[in-house]
């Protein structure tokens, strides 16, 4: 499989970054919702102190984690085709953890990349669930992150977006995967957190693949701009703060305003 693309664009010599996807924004529906996302409220930035309470079904800021039992089939719909089959494991090493959309009946309705930009559905049977209460919000028109915990925004961050040609997708994903970005590059900063989805527009080759992720750069000035390849750039200490707070599988949630 492919690794993550996302370098930064520069001004003299265009380097491509890791992608992203274009997953619908979250669905309206009479499959029950698990956990819903927060709008973001200005001029907060307290920073997030202790551990994260425990989180317990039915809370409107929790957010539901699907682990395979086994290795699992991704369905189009509760008993309909086979989309894919995955493993145990996400693409780059990590125990899978799939964030959970909603449930109807016996299924759930996950987020995976194995599945092109789109939600599957699993039995509900063949996971064990957790939750979180964080979740990421971000608006690509003020170049901002934010962290909210029991939906209350916990710490703001700046980011870069992607170029006006290989733009960020907008809608919901989940965060797949928490690697050090020297696994793969310097381009990627200290860390690198692939998320579920890909990009329709990267500039992508055989040895990099699409996969959205939010990462570091080597061109700190890309912070705050739209210059990436659809990626999403933060410095190495917001990245690093979200590497010890944000769980596999916490939702992410890419909006415009």
């Amino acid at each position: 499989m492919p690794l993550l693309r996302c370098l930064a664009v520069l001004a003299i010599l265009a380097t491509p970054l890791v992608a992203a996807s274009r997953l619908s924004a979250p669905e309206r529906s009479a499959e029950a919702p698990i956990g819903t996302a927060q709008g973001a409220e200005p001029g907060l930035s307290t920073a997030a102190s202790g551990p994260l309470r425990a989180a317990k079904p039915g809370d409107p800021h929790v957010y539901a984690i699907a682990h395979p039992k086994r290795p699992l089939s991704l369905y189009s719909a509760p008993g309909g085709r086979i989309l894919a089959r995955v493993g145990m494991r996400a693409e780059f090493g990590q125990p899978r953890a799939l964030a959970v959309v909603s449930r109807r009946g016996r299924w759930d309705k996950v987020l995976d990349p194995a599945v092109y930009n789109r939600a599957a559905w699993v039995p509900a049977a063949q996971v064990r669930l957790t939750f979180t209460r964080v979740s990421l919000e971000v608006s690509l028109s003020r170049h901002l992150l934010v962290v909210q915990l029991d939906g209350r925004i916990v710490r703001r961050i700046l980011v870069g977006v992607g170029a006006p040609t290989t733009p960020t997708p907008l809608g919901r994903f989940g965060v797949t995967d928490k690697q050090p970005g020297a696994r793969w590059s310097p381009v990627y900063g200290c860390c690198v957190l692939a998320l579920s989805g890909h990009q329709p527009h990267a500039v992508v080759d055989r040895i990099h693949g699409d996969r959205l992720a939010i990462h570091g750069t080597d061109a700190l000035w890309t912070i705050g701009r739209n210059l990436s390849n659809g990626c999403l750039h933060a410095s190495a200490a917001d990245l690093a703060y979200l590497m010890r707070v944000v769980p596999l599988g916490a939702p992410v949630f890419i909006r415009q305003w």
